[in-house]
C-alpha cells in the first residue's frame, strides 16, 4: 500500500474548514472538518512519515496489564463548552495545544489552559485553514515559549471565522505574553501503528501511559461517511464507540476531509467493548457534557481510502516530545520543595485522600483552579515561601500517614493556622477567601476533635 499521506453553531450557517483549493461553493456541515488539497495532505504524511518515532518503554510496557483504564482528562484544565473551535478549521491547534498542556502537567506539576488564540494569531499560514501536529511544533519552536488562555486577549476568538476569512479576529501584537512557559524544544513523534493491531494498541497505550497526550488524526472518503460520524457525535451519548472499520476502503468524494482531536485514555475492562477516549474541539451538548467521544480500539490501523486510483492510510497518531524551559513555577517548587519526592507525596494525597470524598474533591479543584496564584503570592513574599517549605517539610511524614494509614498528625497545627492567616492577607481577594476558609474548616475540626482529610489536628 502506498502512503500519502465550537462553540457549536446551527446546521443552516456551519461551514467547513477547508485548505487550498478543495473547497466547493455552498457545502456546508454541522461542525467543521478540513479539506486538504492532494498537495497539502501529501505534505503532511510526508512529516508524519519522516518524524522521528515515540520512544516505547518496554519496562513500563512490562507494567500495563492486558484489560485495565486510564485517563490523562485530569491533567487538563478547560470548561467543555468553550473548548469550541466553532468553524474556524484550526482542531489541530486543539489537538496539538491539549498534548501540550499534559506535558506541562507531566513534568513541572503545572495544569493550566494554555492559548490557542497565540497560535492563530501568531502562526503563518491562516491556523483556520488546516494543520497537522508538526505544525503546532514548528511554531513553537520558532517561538520559543507558550502562554495562558487567561493572558490579556488570549482566550480563543476566532470562532466566527473560517478559512475564507484570511485572517484571525485578533492581531499577533495585541496578545499580552508577559506570563508564559518557556519552550526549550519540541518535536513531533509518530507512534507506529501499521502492520499489527496487538502493536499498535500496545504502542498507544505505552506512550498514554507515559502520561504524555496523543494526537489522533482520521480522514473520511465521503459526505455519507461523515454525516454518520456528525450524525454519532450529535444524537449519541459519551458511553457510545464510534467504529471506522466500517468506513475503510470507501472512494472519495466531494465530502472528503480529515479531522484532528486529543486521545486521552483508554478502557478494556470489557474484552467485547474495549475503546480509545478522545477529546474533541466540537464545544460540549447535553449528550456530551465534557466534548468527549469513544472509538473502538480493536480497529483496522491500516484503514485506508482510495482516491484517484491509490490507497492512503485513514489514520494517524502522534505526539510531541517537549523540552520547558526554566520558569518562575519551576523557580517556586524548587524553593518549596527539598526534592522531587516530596511534590509526588502531595500529589498522592491529593489523589488518593482529598478525591476519596465530594467536599476533599472540591478542595482539590479550588486548589488546582489557585495553584499558580498561590504560587505568585509565595513568589513575591520570600518569608511566606521559607514559611511554607518549612511547613511541608514538618508534615510531609504526616501527609504520607494519612494516605498510608488513614491518619496523620500534623507537628503544629497552630503554625499552619498562622501561615493562612498570613497567606491570605498578602493574597488577592479570590485566594484570601480559599485560604480563610481552609483556615476556618481546620479551626472547627479541631474544636471538635475530627481530623481534618486525614490528618489529626494536634
Amino acid at each position: 500500500m502506498r502512503t500519502k499521506g465550537f462553540r457549536l453553531v446551527t446546521v443552516l450557517f456551519a461551514l467547513f474548514c477547508i485548505v487550498g483549493t478543495s473547497w466547493g461553493a455552498g457545502e456546508d456541515t454541522p461542525y467543521p472538518i478540513m479539506r486538504p488539497d492532494h498537495e497539502t495532505f501529501l505534505r503532511w504524511v510526508h512529516m508524519y512519515e519522516t518524524a522521528p518515532l515515540a520512544p516505547i518503554d518496554p519496562q513500563l510496557a512490562a507494567t500495563i496489564p492486558p484489560q485495565g483504564s486510564l485517563s490523562l482528562l485530569s491533567y487538563i484544565s478547560y470548561v467543555p463548552s468553550e473548548r469550541n473551535q466553532g468553524s474556524c478549521g484550526n482542531c489541530w491547534v486543539w489537538a496539538g495545544t491539549g498534548v501540550m498542556e499534559i506535558d506541562l502537567y507531566r513534568q513541572l506539576g503545572i495544569k493550566n489552559r494554555l492559548s490557542t488564540q497565540f497560535l492563530n494569531s501568531c502562526d503563518t499560514p491562516y491556523a483556520c485553514c488546516g494543520g497537522w501536529l508538526s505544525d503546532v511544533a514548528g511554531f513553537y519552536a520558532s517561538k520559543t515559549y507558550a502562554i495562558p488562555w487567561a493572558n490579556p486577549n488570549a482566550q480563543f476568538q476566532d470562532a466566527g471565522k473560517t478559512c475564507a476569512s484570511g485572517a484571525s479576529a485578533r492581531s499577533c501584537s495585541s496578545i499580552d505574553t508577559a506570563t508564559q512557559y518557556p519552550v526549550t524544544s519540541i518535536t513531533d513523534q509518530t507512534i507506529s501503528v501499521r502492520g499489527n493491531q496487538a502493536t499498535a494498541i500496545s504502542n498507544i497505550k505505552n506512550v498514554l501511559s507515559q502520561n504524555k497526550g496523543v494526537g489522533f488524526a482520521f480522514f473520511l472518503a465521503t459526505t455519507a461517511d461523515w454525516n454518520a460520524f456528525f450524525s454519532f457525535w450529535s444524537n449519541q451519548d459519551e458511553s457510545a464507540v464510534f467504529n471506522y472499520d466500517s468506513y475503510c476502503g470507501h472512494t472519495t468524494d466531494s465530502g472528503y476531509g480529515g479531522h484532528l482531536v486529543l486521545l486521552v485514555g483508554y478502557n478494556d475492562d470489557d474484552p467485547n467493548n474495549k475503546y480509545w477516549i478522545a477529546l474533541n474541539s466540537w464545544g460540549s451538548s447535553s449528550n456530551r457534557p465534557n466534548g468527549l467521544f469513544r472509538f473502538k480500539m480493536d480497529m483496522n490501523y491500516d484503514c485506508y481510502f482510495k482516491d484517484g486510483g491509490s490507497n492512503y492510510y485513514s489514520h494517524y497518531f502522534n505526539t510531541l516530545s517537549i523540552a520547558w524551559g526554566s520558569t518562575e513555577w519551576e523557580t517556586a517548587y524548587q524553593n518549596l520543595l527539598a526534592s522531587p519526592a516530596d511534590l509526588a507525596i502531595l500529589r498522592s494525597y491529593r489523589d488518593n485522600v482529598l478525591g476519596r470524598n465530594v467536599a476533599g474533591k472540591e478542595v482539590s479543584r479550588l486548589l488546582y483552579q489557585n495553584s499558580q496564584q498561590a504560587l505568585w503570592v509565595l513568589l513575591s513574599n520570600p518569608e511566606l515561601m521559607d514559611w511554607a517549605a518549612r511547613l511541608i517539610q514538618n508534615n510531609k511524614g504526616a501527609v504520607a500517614d494519612a494516605e498510608s494509614f488513614g491518619e496523620g498528625v500534623i507537628a503544629d497545627t497552630d503554625d499552619v493556622l498562622a501561615f493562612l492567616q498570613a497567606f491570605a492577607r498578602k493574597s488577592p481577594p479570590a485566594l484570601r477567601v480559599l485560604a480563610d476558609s481552609v483556615r476556618g474548616q481546620m479551626i472547627r475540626k479541631r474544636a471538635n476533635g475530627e481530623p481534618f482529610f486525614g490528618l489529626d489536628l494536634k
